[in-house]
């Protein structure tokens, strides 16, 4: 689904950034298997979407000026489907998708 493979690029990206390990765009492009062009424009809808992110010259790395938290949730019933919460915690792995908690768990 569209949706959730957004919800965990955008947990990812963030996680990288927290690590100050994007680099520039080609990195993070090159990184991700995208365009540059599709990271340059990622990076500009979560900045319109209220991600506080800037690029920093010194750590050749997007960082972020504040801190964030975030939550995407798919709930059916009672039971979550897809859950991503982010921006409480340093980055435990290298995955970058560290905060998905699998279906069904609390």
């Amino acid at each position: 689904m569209k949706l959730i493979e957004n919800a965990a690029l955008v947990d990812r990206v963030i996680c990288l950034i927290k690590r100050s390990a994007t680099g520039d765009a080609a990195t993070l492009a090159s990184n991700l298997d995208m365009s540059k062009r599709s990271v340059q424009r990622l990076i500009q809808e979560m900045r319109e979407e209220g991600y506080p992110i800037e690029y920093c010259k010194h750590s050749n790395s997007y960082i972020l000026k504040e801190s964030v938290s975030y939550e995407f949730r798919i709930t059916v019933g009672n039971q979550d489907l897809f859950k991503i919460k982010g921006g409480y915690k340093p980055c435990l792995d290298f995955t970058g998708f560290e905060n998905i908690q699998n279906l069904g768990q609390p």
